[in-house]
């Protein structure tokens, strides 16, 4: 069995819900969307693919027979904690074609194309499933990451932002590092939220931070709402920020939340952070969430 694997075309769109869930087609686009994401749904599965490649990123799909049975989404992370890389956003293998070689397929044009872009280290967020697919590839654990939630109360009059100034799309984060959100690379995030109409339930809210004990003094939060009061906190800060500024950020998100309206504020970050989190009264619901990188070679895989 040969798989051949290209970059995609906006015609291959169509395939994507095949891929992530066909269990969900015939149903309405809104309920498609709002369980499967943009994958459910062709229209905004050609925006995703626009979306990468003005990043600067690819995306890749497996084809056997003419048919696409896998894709790999590998976006730049130069704003990555770690040192700039590239990243695997996503990576999914039509149910019937798996253990077959297609994951790995794709996985080594994803390497291709990193080495081709210059960078030294091809990164990952497994599903747990998935770890010891990506070992056996090479990959390994260099970092763990956290997810962490607070429920906001709302007690007498919402404070005053004197801190804080709004900003807009046009305001991109692209001179600072992701602190936050870190489940995916800043910019992905910053864009996604701002333009995409498929899958948002409203805009983002984002705010340039005064932060006189940060270093740089100053860093970007976005909110990005997921669900209804649920909002996700994306932080870019100008330099990585120790354990009382990090306390001293997440602090402050919670007053944003508290005058935005947000009900639950979610946090993902590297696990260091944890500890002052918990200080800042967030609740902690997981840890030891892997993140592994493969070491770029001169031929890959």
């Amino acid at each position: 069995m040969r798989v051949l694997v290209r970059p995609a075309e906006e015609s291959d769109c169509a395939y994507f819900i095949d891929i992530h869930c066909p269990q969900l087609k015939g149903l309405p686009r809104r309920e498609r969307l709002a369980r499967c994401g943009w994958w459910g749904d062709e229209e905004a599965c050609a925006f995703l693919l626009r979306l990468y490649r003005g990043l600067g990123g690819e995306v890749f799909v497996a084809e056997l027979y003419g048919e696409v049975i896998g894709e790999v989404e590998v976006l730049p992370h130069d704003d990555c904690l770690l040192g700039p890389r590239a990243y695997v956003n996503v990576l999914w293998v039509k149910e019937g074609s798996r253990g077959k070689g297609v994951g790995r397929a794709l996985i080594t044009a994803a390497a291709e194309w990193a080495r081709s872009k210059g960078y030294g280290r091809l990164d990952v967020i497994p599903e747990e499933q998935s770890v010891a697919f990506y070992r056996k590839l090479g990959f390994k654990v260099v970092a763990t990451q956290c997810k962490a939630e607070k429920r906001i109360v709302r007690r007498g009059v919402p404070p005053t932002l004197k801190c804080c100034e709004e900003i807009h799309a046009h305001n991109t984060p692209s001179d600072k590092v992701l602190v936050t959100g870190t489940y995916r690379p800043g910019l992905f995030t910053w864009f996604a939220a701002w333009f995409d109409t498929h899958t948002r339930h409203r805009p983002p809210t984002a705010y340039e931070v005064k932060h006189p004990t940060l270093r740089g003094g100053t860093w970007v939060a976005l909110l990005d709402w997921f669900h209804k009061g649920r909002a996700s906190l994306t932080a870019y800060t100008q330099e990585e920020p120790t354990h009382h500024e990090f306390k001293g950020l997440a602090e402050t998100a919670t007053q944003i939340a508290l005058t935005t309206g947000v009900e639950d504020l979610f946090i993902q970050t590297w696990e260091k952070y944890a500890p002052a989190l918990r200080e800042a009264e967030y609740a902690i619901l997981k840890t030891n969430i892997p993140w592994m990188s493969l070491r770029i070679k001169s031929k890959m895989l």
